[in-house]
């Protein structure tokens, strides 16, 4: 007994299937015009069974050799079997019988970009759009070529071609947002979105999409009305509302930001990123109850979130909780091991711990990082200070004067202070100059917080004798 939902297409290609089988049991007796053919090929290589697919292209080439429709079958199944250059020897030869065969042209063309070989790809592309039955989606495979190529203006071109085919295709508004962003051309993104507004004012992906290009500029309030527009259009449209919230965190909006977020949520599955953020902005109004909440509410959502556990370790470290600190910070750290933020970070909270060999190490890996990290140098000398041999302090400074790349002068600053004030006072003299040398007034300018040895009569003639001036500006 058939049964009643079938499909009466169905059960034609499942009549079409038997005969055919029943050709090859008793060897003969039943004729396929090609169109039949093309069917039984279809029917097996959507079943996934190649190798009966391939012995019906056998049978109807023999019936019909030098058939294009048969010859695409075959050259289908060769890339099946992963035998492309095989399947584009067929697919020229169908193109020198039947030049205006766009499936050849398009099949073509996906060939030559899986191999990399995106001219080809366009040019093949191209030779397909006149009989393409969608010549949008030819367009926008050409774009795709360009952009492998890193030409994003042909890009460009080819998906506003695209679009203006089909303009309700959005997926087209976010390739073209993308080409205008990796061009970081965002006012020309801005003008082409205001333009397609204009004829299609209720697309919310245009409004989203012109949203996050006034974000890329910092108009954040610009951004804001824009996504409300998206949102008004589309009232679940979940990643409006997270962009917006996103927005009002920068115009430090927080209350506001973290009802953006929570609604963000009622329409996805929660999102580590979203309550991630929701706790930076509670950490932003001062309720660091509310963040760590938050924040462990995250790492729970995703144990991996890196970011989660150093910001954990950060709110500890200001309530002076130093040891659970350090527990989450390390454990951002073994997600990131070059993050020197989270490094320094590591490196005050053993500080304030009083542990400072950890903390001289922690300091050490940011600068193995950055080496021209002035902050890392001078804050590695503080440590050494309460921790080492005056010695050793003062070579870790002339180590750090020796780096190249960065000014230098708060280092020769800060090792003139210490010899001065240990009583190496040719040493002093000597690295006085030097630091007059490098920058001459910044370096002035870091001693004023030292105004008794500014008060001392031989510092101020020395830095008078090399300025050339009678007066030094007040301190």
């Amino acid at each position: 007994m058939r049964n009643p939902f079938e499909n009466s297409d169905d059960r034609d290609v499942r009549d079409l299937i038997g005969r055919y089988e029943e050709m090859l049991r008793v060897k003969g007796g039943q004729f396929f015009d090609v169109d039949e053919y093309e069917d039984i090929i279809n029917y097996y290589i959507t079943k996934n069974n190649l190798a009966k697919a391939n012995k019906a292209v056998h049978y109807a080439s023999q019936i019909y050799p030098g058939n294009p429709v048969i010859m695409l079958k075959k050259a289908v199944i060769l890339v099946n079997n992963n035998k492309p250059d095989d399947a584009l020897r067929i697919l020229k030869d169908i193109i020198e019988i039947d030049p205006g065969n766009n499936e050849a042209h398009m099949m073509s063309g996906d060939l030559y970009s899986q191999r990399k070989d995106y001219r080809k790809a366009i040019n093949c592309f191209k030779r397909g759009i006149e009989n393409a039955d969608e010549p949008d989606e030819v367009h926008a495979s050409i774009a795709f070529e360009y952009e492998a190529l890193g030409e994003f203006n042909n890009a460009l071109s080819h998906l506003k071609k695209a679009l203006s085919m089909a303009p309700d295709k959005e997926g087209l508004l976010y390739e073209i947002a993308f080409c205008y962003e990796i061009m970081e051309d965002v006012e020309d993104a801005i003008e082409f979105f205001n333009e397609f507004l204009d004829s299609s004012p209720y697309s919310s992906a245009a409004w989203f999409n012109i949203g996050n290009m006034y974000s890329a500029k910092s108009e954040f309030a610009e951004a804001i009305d824009a996504y409300d527009f998206a949102i008004a259009i589309e009232q679940d449209f979940a990643s409006a509302l997270y962009n917006k919230a996103n927005a009002l965190m920068n115009l430090e909006k927080y209350e506001e930001a973290i009802e953006c977020y929570k609604e963000t949520m009622l329409h996805e599955q929660p999102d580590a990123m979203a309550v991630f953020y929701i706790g930076e902005c509670y950490q932003n109004m001062g309720n660091a109850k509310k963040a760590l909440e938050h924040y462990k509410k995250a790492i729970k959502i995703d144990p991996n979130m890196a970011d989660a556990y150093f910001y954990t370790g950060v709110i500890y470290n200001e309530t002076g909780d130093y040891l659970s600190a350090l527990e989450y910070m390390l454990k951002a750290v073994g997600f990131e091991k070059d993050n020197t933020e989270y490094w320094y970070y590591i490196a005050d909270t053993y500080h304030k711990a009083g542990e400072y060999e950890d903390a001289a190490e922690a300091y050490q890996k940011v600068l193995s990082i950055e080496p021209e990290n002035t902050d890392a140098w001078l804050d590695l000398t503080d440590t050494y200070l309460v921790s080492a041999p005056i010695e050793k302090v003062i070579e870790t400074l002339k180590k750090g004067i020796l780096t190249e790349g960065f000014d230098s002068f708060r280092l020769y600053a800060r090792l003139f202070v210490i010899e001065y004030q240990h009583g190496l006072i040719r040493e002093a003299a000597d690295t006085l100059l030097s630091g007059l040398k490098v920058d001459t007034w910044n370096f002035y300018n870091e001693l004023i917080q030292f105004p008794a040895i500014l008060d001392d009569p031989v510092v101020t003639e020395i830095i008078k004798a090399y300025t050339k001036t009678d007066e030094l500006p007040p301190y």
